[in-house]
């Protein structure tokens, strides 16, 4: 399918659920539109209109919470659903990946056997709404033995439930708009196409990755899974992420004018480049000496980690605001100076250099984003651990009633006096006072 410049704009992501998915065994619901009678910060919304329906977005949000709160589950559970969205299916894979694509590790450990593991995502291609919706049965933690199933498989074009799956029964109902992506053989062959598609559906295998794109709509399909590929960018653990070379850098060694300039903004004092390594791109250094002789060296070696970062993230900054689409980061801000993540935040937040209406989701432990000048309540979510579960709502929540969240308040200020909690009181005193005192047991195994 050849993808217009008009197709390719206006991709906006309005709301992602997941359900029974490690730290999350309730539903959690992130939503990017705006919350009811929040008008501070207009100028960070996006507007689409779709048929004759306008939908506003959120075109960033940052998310807080304590160690261990499941911040970065909320962002894992979207790198899950994208992961078996692309590999289109839920076969175990050989290649070793990060918890969120690992399917044994994602049921919550307090959760039976039977409840699926449940992802749901909205979101806006042009003029399409597009909600997709799936269920694994994928049995407890740690099961890899468990017989595993798709129980659930739904997909909404602008809210008309193009195919609707349960276990292994497809419905697929057809109207206008679907047979205009659809062949005249197609068309006319309906019927028998739905005894082909229920009589050859795998238990295991996506019915949209694989028998619609095969049988019905190739273009539908690819509306939705390029949506998934190129345009939801998530860098999950991104001090794991290496850099993929297009196919144009035929150097071993080459640098990029624009990393580079950025780089140098950031601080660093080299010209930043990357080596041809296979199909990956290895972060590079050259360093000019006084003597007039350069070096190449490996950036691993001679720059510090936050420029290492820095270089993993300026590129799908770049992707993200010069294309269009969604970029989520865990630890947006690890390592990385303050000033230099406000700017980059500012940058989504500017109507003039966001055109393309990009957004930007991170989790973050730095307490100065918290606030009324950056973000809006609705933009600002917050994860706490409690009752077995993670659980995920935001400060629009509150409301802005006697006890609730004014506009201009200082945030900051009232989340460290656990105002709106999510947040630790974490005190190490007593344990190390044990371990001076020599009150530190060591234990052959696990402890029980």
């Amino acid at each position: 399918v050849i993808f217009s410049e008009a197709i390719r704009r206006n991709i906006v992501l309005l709301q992602f659920k997941a359900q029974n998915y490690r730290s999350f065994k309730n539903e959690f619901v992130f939503n990017m539109q705006p919350a009811a009678k929040q008008r501070d910060l207009n100028y960070s919304v996006l507007s689409k209109k779709v048929g004759n329906k306008l939908y506003k977005a959120l075109c960033s949000s940052v998310i807080y919470g304590p160690n261990a709160s499941g911040k970065t589950n909320t962002i894992g559970a979207i790198d899950a659903m994208r992961t078996i969205v692309l590999r289109g299916n839920i076969r175990e894979s050989n290649v070793p990946g990060l918890a969120s694509s690992i399917l044994s590790l994602m049921p919550n450990i307090h959760s039976s056997s039977e409840d699926p593991v449940c992802f749901y995502i909205k979101f806006i291609e042009n003029d399409f709404l597009i909600e997709y919706e799936l269920k694994l049965k994928l049995g407890q933690c740690f099961d890899k033995e468990f017989k595993r199933s798709i129980g659930y498989e739904r997909l909404s074009i602008n809210g008309f439930d193009v195919f609707v799956r349960e276990d292994l029964h497809i419905d697929v109902a057809i109207n206008d708009l679907v047979e205009s992506f659809m062949t005249a053989q197609t068309r006319d062959n309906i019927n028998s196409l739905n005894a082909v598609a229920n009589s050859n559906i795998n238990p295991l295998d996506l019915f949209l990755a694989n028998g619609f794109k095969s049988f019905y709509s190739n273009e539908i399909a690819e509306i939705v899974l390029g949506w998934f590929s190129r345009k939801l960018l998530v860098l999950y653990r991104i001090d794991n992420h290496d850099i993929n070379l297009n196919s144009e850098y035929e150097k071993d060694v080459y640098y990029e004018e624009h990393i580079d300039n950025a780089a140098k903004a950031f601080g660093s004092h080299n010209t930043v480049g990357f080596r041809k390594d296979g199909e990956l791109a290895r972060k590079t250094s050259f360093v000019n000496m006084p003597n007039g002789k350069r070096y190449l060296v490996d950036s691993e070696v001679f720059e510090s980690l936050g420029t290492l970062k820095f270089m993993n993230l300026i590129m799908p900054v770049f992707t993200t605001v010069s294309e269009g689409g969604t970029l989520i980061v865990d630890e947006f801000d690890a390592s990385i100076h303050p000033r230099a993540i406000m700017n980059l935040i500012n940058i989504f937040h500017n109507d003039e250099i966001n055109t393309k209406q990009a957004q930007l989701i991170f989790n973050t432990h730095n307490p100065i984003f918290l606030n009324a000048n950056l973000f809006r309540r609705d933009e600002i979510k917050f994860v706490e651990y409690q009752d077995e579960s993670s659980e995920l709502y935001s400060l629009s929540d509150f409301g802005t009633a006697k006890d609730g969240v004014r506009k201009g308040e200082d945030y900051m200020r009232n989340y460290f006096i656990n105002k709106y909690g999510a947040i630790a009181d974490v005190d190490f005193t007593d344990i190390i006072k044990d371990a001076m005192n020599g009150k530190v047991e060591y234990h052959a195994g696990t402890k029980e």
